[in-house]
């Protein structure tokens, strides 16, 4: 059967259906609310205020990534709290508002006990269908395409529960289903291993890089120069005709930004925070704008041009760049 995955099927039919398009012929296509034994449920309304530290963990929709993983180390709340709305094995929530769309299939042994929150939807998979197939199908394009297809019709960023109740989604027999997520899980097993080597070749590599710019800097190209002390637990040596001084003897002036926040706009100058300096590169995809006036009160304190040095003093703190944007920010 899973030879058969990476093969085309004998026959195909339409679904009518424009975010599935065609599906094998002896598929069937049904609504997500045929599927369970119960959908639609939407999640307890807690207050902050009753967090706790130990209890039953109450996920949010920011606890869910986009991988349909739970991420940090989550809010916790007394169980009379959410006793209507503890998981159970198999049971598959969706966001509704927000990050609209991010699923995540439950299972105790592997997260605990836990309760869903308001914006969050679940759905009670039957038998006729595998729940860990129903949370992948939430991870395709077709998926996506009825996500898009939601918000043209209804209110931007949020998609309540009947709509999720009455996407339709291609339903293989039993087997295949089972044959499926064999074949996923082992690709996914390969990609992560093949992600985890890249990864730890990356982390060598820029290793290699800081280590090569740091001698270069403090000791020069020469390998063969002699050196001499400079009583500096970080670079304990230089070459023996180079200087050692304070940075305040090299710079011209030194100068920190705006201690405050301005108004953000959707549009105009750019405002650049510590986020936005990688060691790398500049990381402007998500830049804010601020205002033609509130840029002249800002550059009355401090006006980068190019050749100057940002340095982060706060977050991601000592990363470094060279002015080079030939515009205004």
């Amino acid at each position: 059967m899973i030879d058969q995955l990476s093969k085309p099927y004998a026959q195909y039919k339409d679904t009518g259906v424009p975010w599935l398009e065609r599906v094998p012929a002896h598929w069937q296509v049904r609504r997500l609310k045929t599927l369970c034994t119960r959908s639609a449920l939407y999640g307890a309304n807690v207050a902050a205020t009753s967090y706790a530290t130990a209890g039953v963990r109450f996920l949010r929709t920011t606890d869910i990534n986009e991988d349909g993983q739970l991420s940090g180390d989550g809010v916790f709340v007394p169980k009379e709290l959410v006793q209507d709305y503890l998981l159970t094995d198999g049971d598959i929530l969706i966001s509704r508002s927000g990050t609209i769309g991010r699923s995540f299939l439950y299972s105790r042994q592997v997260h605990g006990r836990c309760a869903y929150a308001g914006y969050l939807v679940r759905f009670v998979p039957a038998t006729v269908v595998s729940p860990k197939y129903v949370f992948l199908f939430t991870k395709t394009h077709a998926f996506a395409g009825f996500l898009r297809v939601m918000a043209i019709s209804s209110t931007i960023e949020n998609v309540n529960g009947e709509k999720y109740a009455n996407a339709a989604l291609p339903l293989p027999p039993p087997s295949e289903q089972a044959a499926i997520i064999r074949f996923l899980d082992h690709a996914d097993r390969r990609i992560r291993c093949y992600i985890r080597a890249r990864e730890k070749l990356i982390a060598l590599l820029e290793e290699q890089r800081r280590a090569l710019v740091h001698e270069t800097v403090t000791r020069g190209v020469e390998t063969a120069t002699k050196l001499k002390a400079t009583g500096d637990p970080w670079f304990p040596e230089v070459p023996t005709h180079w200087d050692v001084m304070p940075m305040r003897r090299v710079i011209a002036s030194s100068l920190d930004g705006p201690h405050h926040s301005p108004e953000y706009l959707d549009q105009g100058i750019p405002f650049l925070s510590a986020r936005n300096i990688r060691v790398d590169r500049w990381s402007l995809e998500d830049v804010k704008f601020i205002s033609r006036t509130n840029y002249e009160i800002f550059c009355q304190r401090v006006k980068p041009v190019v050749g100057d040095v940002l340095y982060t003093k706060g977050g991601t703190t000592g990363i470094a760049r060279a002015v080079d944007l030939d515009y205004p920010f």
